[in-house]
């Protein structure tokens, strides 16, 4: 797993031990703006300044911040004295939302104490564990916690906060809650991995090998990549996850933050063994309409990838995106390419799988009409109407222009890719 680059680390470590000197001052006060900064978004704005964005993205590093901790941990309710753990914690943005809830006693000695035995979580960095357990004590001091008598030995404070892999680390004591924010980073899959091969990404095994420890009816509460609710590779992730839990919430966030080109999407999920399909009807995304775009077509992928297609056989006519004008209607086309591949016969709907949220229209058409076969790029999604008329087309057209569907798309995929399920989907909307 990669790491973030060590003299980043050590540029953050003078900010923590900023922390530790305000900490440990003996004039902190609830309302001391210093106090209030180091438990908003300080820290997360300390990494930017000192962690290239090219580093965050490459180790998939994308800190929380206390506002989405808070959005994503709401309604999950107090936790009481429920073990909690945090196998990313980064700063920890996640285990202070949680340590909102939690009482404050009478000095503050017994809260901090009261708290740890609460409150646990792990990271690769001693800097984040070190800034994490700084803060949770700031957040004490702020909540009404009196400043400490002595001095603070952090290697004896909040001692279930330590340095090791989400991972591998193994809990004392299952959870009864984990809150996690894993890293987005892509890794080898592990030999034994039974819904994937290859490269995966590691948020995906954080859930998996989480909710095997979670404690039965216990929850996982987790910020993870929109590619794992909605991409085809993953189908088999989520049928794992949910033979082992339900799904109480699931909320999708969008993009990360401004700096941060990926979207994600938040769910609880409840641990049940053993758990029924039957009792388990949960979709990862909105429920399909009466009628939608794949009872009208038969959808295909283009089966031409011109860089490796070998380029034999007979010269045919050849669609690729840039030929395909957008909401346009093509009856001959000019680019030939050789391919022994299968053409598709006309009338078709050629749609663009390249596809942003921030798009205008997230499903992007061109009518293909005449009476030759055509062979087309694996980049265009080729709709061929069940009952083979060109008004069935033109209808899909207008389908696709709605705003109706690219609101639903954005729902339904905030992937930069669509996928053949995702355009199967789409309502079939026609006033």
């Amino acid at each position: 797993m990669q790491t973030i680059p060590a003299s980043a680390l050590t540029r953050f470590d003078g900010y923590v031990k900023e922390l530790r000197s305000l900490l440990e001052s003996g004039s902190t006060g609830s309302k001391d703006p210093r106090l209030i900064a180091a438990l908003d978004g300080q820290p997360t704005s300390k990494i930017r300044e000192f962690v290239k964005i090219d580093a965050l993205r490459k180790t998939g590093t994308f800190f929380t911040g206390t506002r989405l901790a808070t959005r994503v941990l709401k309604g999950i309710g107090p936790i009481g004295t429920h073990p909690t753990f945090d196998p990313a914690c980064g700063t920890g943005d996640l285990l202070l939302a949680m340590a909102q809830t939690l009482p404050v006693l009478p000095t503050f000695e017994d809260t901090i104490q009261a708290w740890g035995t609460v409150l646990a979580g792990c990271d690769l960095h001693q800097e984040f564990v070190t800034a994490t357990k700084i803060r949770i004590c700031l957040l004490a001091i702020k909540r009404g916690a009196p400043l400490p008598v002595e001095g603070l030995d952090l290697r004896s404070t909040l001692t279930g906060i330590i340095r090791a892999n989400g991972m591998r680390h193994e809990p004392s004591l299952n959870p009864q809650i984990v809150a996690m924010n894993p890293p987005f980073s892509w890794v080898p899959a592990p030999t034994k991995c039974a819904w994937s091969g290859g490269s995966v990404s590691s948020a995906a095994l954080f859930v998996d090998r989480w909710l095997n420890l979670v404690e039965n009816r216990g929850r996982l509460v987790a910020i993870l990549p929109d590619v794992l609710r909605t991409g085809s590779n993953y189908r088999a992730w989520r049928e794992s996850v949910l033979k082992r839990a339900s799904v109480e919430k699931l909320s999708v966030l969008g993009r990360f933050d401004p700096g941060v080109d990926v979207d994600v999407f938040a769910a609880v999920f409840r641990v049940q063994t053993p758990i029924s399909v039957k009792s388990n009807p949960w979709k990862w995304y909105k429920s399909e309409a009466p009628s939608t775009v794949g009872d009208h077509f038969v959808v295909n992928v283009g089966n031409i990838v011109p860089h490796r297609d070998p380029m034999k056989g007979f010269t045919q006519a050849f669609l690729h995106a840039r030929s395909a004008p957008r909401w346009g209607e093509v009856a001959r086309i000019a680019d030939r390419i050789k391919t022994i591949r299968e053409l598709f016969a006309p009338p078709f709907v050629a749609i663009r799988r390249t596809s942003s949220p921030s798009d205008s229209s997230r499903a992007v058409g061109t009518l293909i009409l005449g009476k030759r076969g055509v062979g087309v790029e694996n980049h265009l999604f080729v709709l061929t109407p069940k009952k083979g008329t060109i008004k069935e087309c033109r209808e899909l057209l207008q389908v696709l222009k709605s705003q109706q569907t690219t609101a639903w798309l954005n729902q339904r995929i905030r992937c930069r890719h669509l996928t053949a399920d995702a355009v199967k989907s789409i309502p079939w909307r026609l006033k």
